[in-house]
Formats: C-alpha cells, sequence, structure tokens
C-alpha cells in the first residue's frame, strides 16, 4: 500500500507540474480578454507558437533519448547531459534566426530570449524526470508561471505586446535560474563538449515529437487563426 501511495503522489505532482501552465494560461487569457482585447492575445498566440515550434526543433528527441542513454550509462549522466546542451546550441542559433525573420526587431528580441529560456528549461526537465524530482519542478513551474499575470496586473493600463512577451520571457528564465540552482553541479565544464552524435541518434524521436506537439497546442492554432480573421 505505501508504495502505491508514494507512486500516485509522484504521478498526482508530475501531473500538477505539467498542468499549472495550461491553467495559468487560461486565466491570462481572461485578463487580457477583459482589460483589452482580443487583437492583443491573438498577436501573443502567434508569437507563442512561433516560440514553441522552434522549441520544439532545437530540443527534439532529447527527453527521450537521454532517459535511454541515463539508464543503460548511469555513471555518465551528467556527461551525456553536458554533451547534449552543447551539442544543441547550433539548433538553438537556427532558431533565433528564424524569429529574426518573422518579426520586428524588439519582438525579435524579447521572442529569442523567451524561446533560449525555453530550450534550457526543457534540458532541465530531462533531470528532473529521471531523479524524480516532482516537488521542486512544481514549485519552479508555479513561480515561473505567475510572472506573466503579475506582470499584467501591474502594466494592466498600458499593455502591449512586449509587456506580454517580456512576462512570459522572464517567467520562462526564472525557471532556468531556478533548476541551475537546484542541479547547478550537471553543468560541470568538463562535461560541456560539443558532439554530432545526440542530434543524430535523437532524429528518431522527431516526428512523433512534432506530432505530439501539433495535437496538444491544436487548440492554441485555432484561436490564433479565429483572433486573426476577427
Amino acid at each position: 500500500i505505501t508504495k502505491i501511495w508514494n507512486r500516485l503522489a509522484i504521478a498526482t505532482l508530475y501531473g500538477a507540474s505539467e498542468s499549472i501552465n495550461s491553467f495559468v494560461r487560461f486565466f491570462t487569457s481572461w485578463l487580457v480578454f477583459q482589460f483589452d482585447s482580443p487583437d492583443l492575445w491573438g498577436a501573443f498566440v502567434k508569437v507563442n507558437i512561433v516560440v514553441q515550434l522552434s522549441s520544439l526543433f532545437t530540443g527534439f528527441g532529447h527527453r527521450d533519448y537521454l532517459l535511454k542513454l541515463f539508464s543503460f550509462e548511469p555513471s555518465k549522466i551528467k556527461e551525456n547531459w553536458g554533451i547534449n546542451v552543447v551539442s544543441r546550441i547550433p539548433l538553438l542559433l537556427v532558431g533565433i534566426v528564424v524569429l529574426f525573420f518573422l518579426f520586428d526587431f524588439r519582438i525579435f528580441l524579447l521572442g529569442s530570449f523567451w524561446l533560449s529560456s525555453h530550450h534550457f528549461t526543457n534540458l532541465f526537465k530531462v533531470i528532473v524526470l529521471f531523479e524524480r524530482d516532482f516537488k521542486f519542478s512544481l514549485y519552479t513551474e508555479i513561480i515561473g508561471a505567475l510572472i506573466l499575470p503579475l506582470s499584467i496586473v501591474i502594466f494592466l493600463k498600458s499593455l502591449t505586446l512586449e509587456i506580454l512577451i517580456a512576462g512570459m520571457a522572464i517567467g520562462v528564465f526564472f525557471k532556468v535560474a531556478l533548476y541551475v540552482y537546484r542541479f547547478g553541479d550537471f553543468l560541470n565544464p568538463t562535461f560541456l563538449r560539443f558532439r554530432w552524435y545526440p542530434i543524430k541518434d535523437s532524429a528518431p524521436y522527431f516526428l512523433p515529437a512534432l506530432l505530439g506537439t501539433i495535437q496538444a497546442r491544436v487548440d492554441t492554432y485555432f484561436i490564433a487563426l479565429y483572433l486573426e480573421n476577427n
């Protein structure tokens, strides 16, 4: 019975940490609709879609690849994670270049900050999954998710697209900072080396990740399309 309760507690913490952003995003959209306009939220959603898809490209397959590698080589967890982090920097740069051609300079800068923070947050989440540190992950997600609605409340009378993106980016950056504090020992310079094989070995996981992202975000895409057409 104790094992069942422990597993249930772990599943509950993991589910809560993965769901908190959805609840906060729903509340955030309500705030923007009530106190500004659907047009502003629609513009934000379009940037969000590009950042999410770019993040999918920069981090494709890394979770499944690393979890499998961690199981096969438990003595090299930190080394394999560090190599994976550095090896994906070229992909992150490609994602940033995409933002440069899609948005004006201010949105590009804020979007790049958002994308970079989101990218490194996802890389740290693999460690959370492997070590099952879901309680810390839940606290981290709550703190990071609250920055955007707080930004909206503070700038309620002068909301802009830049403020929304900055609030989102800063919230994600807070999560990165907390993960660095918790798992800083993984950032050993000895393990931060570039290799091509993490990208090559992660390739088989790209299509399932793409389909999963589209399925999970399809409501967001339709909302953006609706707001743009109206």
